[in-house]
């Protein structure tokens, strides 16, 4: 599993990777112009708590605090809310004791509800969120439990924000860039959780076909290709 004082230079890489990519392929010529998804727009800290807690009013998280792996706090959507942010805030810090942190986020990460799961893909998908907590909320995506499979099915598929492609060293083409990163990861975790037999060959296809654009949708399938 990724390490997390890793994971910027690693999402930017294969955002950089993809965009080479596309350009020696040509396949830039054949992208559709996608529309701005308005349901990726940023919300007020009172409009993250409606969306969390109308998902399930009952439900309640149990997890490890960093203090202490063993004990159990209960978690609002405010409070989840700004646990992620501050752990993005942490991503590209040195942590000398990196390794109890990590198996402290992983255990956390699978006692994730169905409301956080959900918060943090729209967080991974919010292009009006900052890059480390997108970054971050992908990541704890791929270590969360099955439950996380759908978020990850729809991170691969959503479409970009921007159309694609954007004018050369503008701010667009960065913001498409990690756009199209952040999905990379979600696809090559949902490969990794089709070796795992967490899912079947058959929804990985079904996944695959459902991918919006053709650069990912043919990264997929050539690495589905790779499979048989």
């Amino acid at each position: 599993m990724f390490n997390r004082k890793k994971i910027i230079s690693i999402v930017l890489l294969i955002g950089l990777a993809i965009i080479l990519l596309w350009e020696n392929k040509k396949l830039s010529s054949s992208l559709d112009t996608v529309e701005i998804d308005s349901t990726f727009k940023k919300e007020t800290e009172k409009s993250i708590a409606d969306s969390v807690n109308s998902a399930d009013s009952n439900s309640v998280t149990t997890s490890p605090t960093e203090e202490s792996a063993g004990s159990q706090t209960k978690n609002t959507p405010l409070e989840f809310a700004d646990w992620l942010r501050s752990e993005a805030q942490l991503l590209d810090k040195n942590d000398p004791n990196n390794l109890d942190k990590e198996n402290t986020l992983k255990l956390k990460a699978l006692q994730f509800t169905a409301n956080e799961i959900q918060y943090l893909k729209k967080m991974a998908t919010d292009t009006s969120a900052t890059a480390n907590e997108r970054i971050t909320a992908v990541y704890f995506l791929t270590i969360a439990s099955e439950m996380a499979l759908s978020s990850l099915f729809d991170i691969a598929e959503a479409p970009y924000s921007l159309p694609s492609p954007q004018p050369v060293h503008s701010l667009g083409e960065s913001t498409l860039m990690q756009e199209k990163a952040i999905r990379v990861v979600a696809i090559d975790e949902l490969f990794n959780r089709f070796q795992n037999n967490a899912i079947t060959r058959s929804e990985l296809e079904n996944g695959i076909q459902r991918i919006s654009d053709p650069g990912l949708k043919q990264y997929a399938t050539n690495r589905l290709l790779e499979l048989k």
